[in-house]
């Protein structure tokens, strides 16, 4: 497939109805969904990030999709960026579609200030270190809810916080006085790396931009 006319394109920035239904559609035949939870979910696609992307191949008429892929900045660093949801259409795939719609996206993300992406396979590990891509880490998305709440919280009044954390001048009697419970176990981490034939072990790499 000749890379002329294939435009890697923001979601939000879609004003075609019509193709914004035939991403959900592609979504859908890969990961299984009703159209309207699809469509709600693409919705929340933002400049901010989180975004999901198209790769769409504008000299067809109509505009056909022939990838996806959703991106987001890492809750650990945000000139660190995740790429999630990878996808190439059945009928695309074996033209370096993959190679290309990839090479897109870290592009984008260069430009809006990412310095390194991180994602996860658990079948196209070779892919993607054919790509530039080594071992990595596990991250987290950062959502636009997450970067909005940091400038938020405010803190805790001094006057307040040297007598008593909480700010509660007297301690409730139903508090009692003995010692309090002990904090929860931590959740057990993460594997960096999936183990061979378990399927739902995802395997992290990374590639600097």
């Amino acid at each position: 497939m000749a890379e002329v006319g294939l435009e890697l394109i923001p979601v939000h920035e879609i004003q075609d109805q019509a193709l914004i239904e035939r991403i959900a559609e592609a979504l859908n035949a890969q990961w299984k969904r009703s159209l309207s939870a699809r469509l709600h979910s693409l919705k929340k696609s933002t400049p901010e990030f989180p975004m999901t992307v198209a790769l769409v191949d504008t000299n067809q008429a109509p505009a056909a999709v022939v990838g996806t892929a959703k991106l987001s900045r890492a809750l650990e660093d945000s000139n660190h960026a995740l790429v999630e949801s990878v996808l190439v259409v059945p009928g695309s795939r074996g033209q370096g579609i993959g190679r290309l719609m990839m090479a897109k996206c870290e592009y984008f993300l260069a430009g809006n200030g990412c310095t390194r992406v991180l994602l996860s396979t658990h079948d196209q590990e070779g892919f993607y270190r054919r790509i530039g891509y080594r071992d990595g880490y596990v991250v987290s998305p950062l959502s636009t809810l997450t970067s909005r709440l940091k400038g938020v919280i405010e803190p805790v009044n001094p006057s307040i916080a040297t007598d008593n954390p909480i700010g509660i001048s007297t301690p409730p009697a139903s508090l009692g006085t003995g010692p309090p419970p002990p904090p929860p176990p931590p959740p057990p981490s993460a594997p960096a790396t999936g183990c061979d034939g378990d399927d739902d072990q995802q395997i992290w790499l990374m590639k600097d931009i």
